[in-house]
C-alpha cells in the first residue's frame, strides 16, 4: 500500500525521448530523436531543422556554439501535447568517423544531400506509431528554413505538412544575404575602405562563379577562405540557385515567419517580410509574420545587436507565437 501511495505522489513524466535511426541521401545512416508528450495516443508532430554548419539536433555546434534552441522548442512542445523529431545533420561531428575521405567531401556535403536527408527525416517521423501522420509540421531555423521551403518542392501531395514555421530564414538568394553579412562584418571591424572594396568585389565574383560552375575559384580572397573551402562548391551552387521567394509562392499550407528585430544575419525587412509577401500571393494559403523586438538570430533576448545572443532561454514572445500557431494549425 505504501509503495502504491508513493507511486501516486510521483509526478508523471512530461516527455519521453527515443532514438530513431534512419537512412538519408546515398544510404548515409543518420541519428534522430523523437520527443513525445506524456500520455497515450497519436500526437501531431513537427520536424525541427537546424541552421548551417556542423549543427546537431539541439541547434548546437559544440563546444564553441551552444544555443539549445531546437532542444528548448522540443521540450516546450512536449509540454503542450506536440511531438517533435530532431536529427544530427550529416555535417555534425558525431558522424566524423563515418564521413568519406576529404576528396569526396564535395559530393557528400552538397546541397541536395542535406535536402534529401531532411525529407528522409520527415518520413521517418511520419512513420512512428505515436505520430498522427495527418497532422505534421516542419520548422527550420536559418538555413533550415531554406530547406523547409525546398522540401515543399519534393513532398508528395499526400504528405504536405499542415504547418511550416520559418525561423530567421533567408528571404533572398543566399548571395544577397552573404553580401549583407560580410559588409556588416567589415564595418564592425573598421576595415579600410580599399580592403573592404577588394573583399566585397571578390565575394561577388566568387558567388557568381560558384553559382555557375559549382567550383570554388582558386583566387578566393584570404579573408573569405574560411567561408569558401575548396570542397564547398556543390553545396553553395545548390543554395545560391535556390530562390526562397519563388519557393514560397508555390508552397502549400499554413506558414509562420518569425524574425528577431536585432538579428544581424537575417534581415527582418529584406528577408522575413519578403517571405511573408511572397506567401501572401498564394490562393487559399495562411501566413503570419512575427517580428520580435530585442531578439537575436538565435531567438534569444538581447539589448543590442553587438550581443552574441547565443545563450539562455528562447524569448517568451517567440515561444508564445510559435506555440499559438502550432496549436491552431496542427
Amino acid at each position: 500500500m505504501l509503495s502504491f501511495l508513493i507511486a501516486l505522489a510521483m509526478p508523471s513524466p512530461v516527455a519521453t525521448a527515443r532514438e530513431v535511426p534512419f537512412v538519408g541521401h546515398g544510404g548515409f545512416q543518420l541519428k534522430g530523436e523523437l520527443m513525445l508528450p506524456s500520455g497515450e495516443g497519436k500526437f501531431p508532430a513537427i520536424l525541427l531543422m537546424p541552421g548551417s554548419g556542423p549543427t546537431d539536433r539541439n541547434g548546437n555546434q559544440p563546444p564553441t556554439l551552444v544555443t539549445d534552441a531546437l532542444k528548448q522548442i522540443a521540450e516546450d512542445m512536449a509540454k503542450n501535447g506536440i511531438a517533435t523529431f530532431r536529427f544530427d545533420k550529416r555535417a555534425a561531428h558525431v558522424y566524423r568517423n563515418a564521413w568519406p575521405k576529404p576528396e569526396a567531401f564535395g559530393e557528400f556535403f552538397a546541397w541536395t544531400p542535406f535536402v534529401e536527408d531532411a525529407l528522409a527525416a520527415y518520413r521517418a517521423m511520419a512513420g512512428q506509431k505515436e505520430v498522427d501522420a495527418a497532422r505534421l509540421g516542419v520548422a527550420g531555423h536559418s538555413e533550415g528554413g531554406s530547406i523547409a521551403l525546398a522540401l515543399h518542392g519534393r513532398f508528395a501531395a499526400s504528405e504536405t505538412p499542415t504547418a511550416t514555421m520559418l525561423l530567421a530564414a533567408p528571404g533572398r538568394t543566399i548571395d544577397a544575404v552573404l553580401d549583407d553579412q560580410i559588409t556588416r562584418a567589415l564595418r564592425v571591424q573598421n576595415a579600410p575602405d580599399e580592403l573592404s572594396d577588394t573583399i566585397m568585389a571578390n565575394l561577388r565574383e566568387t558567388t557568381k562563379a560558384i553559382a555557375a560552375t559549382g567550383q570554388v575559384p582558386s583566387n578566393v580572397h584570404p579573408g573569405l577562405r574560411a567561408l569558401f573551402p575548396p570542397y564547398i562548391g556543390a553545396y553553395y551552387k545548390g543554395w545560391l540557385n535556390f530562390d526562397p521567394v519563388d519557393a514560397a509562392k508555390k508552397a502549400k499550407g499554413a506558414f509562420l515567419v518569425v524574425n528577431g528585430a536585432m538579428d544581424i544575419q537575417i534581415s527582418p525587412d529584406r528577408d522575413a517580410k519578403a517571405l511573408h509577401t511572397a506567401l501572401a500571393t498564394r490562393s487559399g494559403g495562411v501566413q503570419e509574420l512575427v517580428i520580435l523586438p530585442g531578439t537575436s538570430h538565435n531567438l534569444k533576448k538581447v539589448q543590442s545587436e553587438s550581443e552574441p545572443g547565443f545563450g539562455g532561454p528562447l524569448t517568451p514572445e517567440f515561444m508564445d507565437a510559435f506555440r499559438k500557431f502550432v496549436k491552431e494549425r496542427l
